[in-house]
């Protein structure tokens, strides 16, 4: 069962990293979409009156679209974390966890009523499923900056 113990602000190393998170995707997106436009423009531009580079463009343009809507729910969570301005304490039973099969490796824990949250490989590998918890979470982004045993582990 998960108890919300308190909110607390968050910290200048939270808050800078909450706003790169917002900032770099929308600048490499937009440096992407310069370079694609400028090639579009320089190679398709002259042969747009051919059917397979009409249809090659429309399938570019969806994938586009599907990135740019990516980035910017990306963006909108870290700003909502930002704008929040705190981060959520809350004390929960690791329920599984788990990690992306590629590198860069992404770790997961999933806790009771809190639900997936992200997590640094060196918290991922000490973490034992069934014992409770106090994270340290922004709600929005789903990033646990901080998970320790509670204070009084009399459940």
């Amino acid at each position: 069962m998960m108890r919300v113990t308190r909110e607390v602000p968050l910290t200048n190393e939270q808050r800078m990293w909450l706003r790169a998170n917002a900032l770099l995707p929308t600048v490499f997106l937009a440096a992407m979409l310069v370079i694609i436009a400028g090639i579009f423009a320089l190679v398709a531009g002259p042969l747009l009156s051919h059917p397979v580079v009409r249809v090659f463009a429309g399938i570019v343009g969806v994938l586009l679209l599907a990135v740019c809507i990516a980035v910017a729910k990306h963006v909108r969570n870290n700003r909502a974390d930002l704008r929040r301005g705190t981060a959520t304490i809350a004390r929960a039973r690791l329920d599984t966890k788990h990690q992306t099969t590629r590198a860069p490796y992404t770790f997961y824990a999933v806790f009771d009523d809190v639900g997936q949250v992200i997590v640094m490989g060196n918290v991922y590998e000490q973490l034992v499923e069934g014992e409770t918890y106090e994270i340290t979470f922004s709600p929005h982004t789903r990033k646990a900056w901080g998970l320790s045993f509670p204070p009084s582990s009399n459940q």
